[in-house]
């Protein structure tokens, strides 16, 4: 399973007022809304004398790409609102910005677009254009 959001200041703070009243650790996780193992976590943070409620700074990976880059490639799908991600991938290279397709992708859904493809038409044979052309002088 996953990390999770830390807890807010005000949950944290809930947490501690039930916690110095020796609530149970279930009962301050019903009360609150919180997991058990958050409402340890802040108990352990108290017994070291740890006043650290939140990480510092940013978890996790760096992004690849920066909002100025992820306008870049709104600009693009803008210009050219049929493109693929492929090919959007290949322009967003062409400004020295090296990422893989399913990035464009997620970059894409985050910016708010939604993903669309081109409606199937069935080709015309020669049988149905003729039908079609004595239709036209029917009328």
């Amino acid at each position: 399973m996953g990390k999770r959001k830390d807890l807010s200041k005000e949950k944290t703070a809930q947490v501690q007022i039930l916690l110095r009243e020796e609530y149970s650790i279930r009962k301050i996780a019903h009360i609150c809304g919180v997991s058990a193992g958050a409402v340890q976590n802040v108990k352990r943070r108290i017994k070291s004398g740890s006043s650290a409620t939140q990480r510092n700074g940013r978890c996790g990976r760096r992004r690849k790409t920066s909002s100025y880059d992820d306008r870049i490639l709104l600009r693009n799908l803008c210009r050219d609102p049929l493109a693929t991600s492929k090919n959007l991938n290949t322009q967003w290279e062409q400004h020295g910005i090296r990422v893989s397709v399913s990035t464009v992708k997620r970059r894409l859904k985050r910016l708010g677009c939604k993903s669309v493809s081109a409606k199937k038409v069935p080709v015309l044979t020669p049988v149905m254009k003729r039908k079609r052309l004595e239709f036209a002088k029917k009328i």
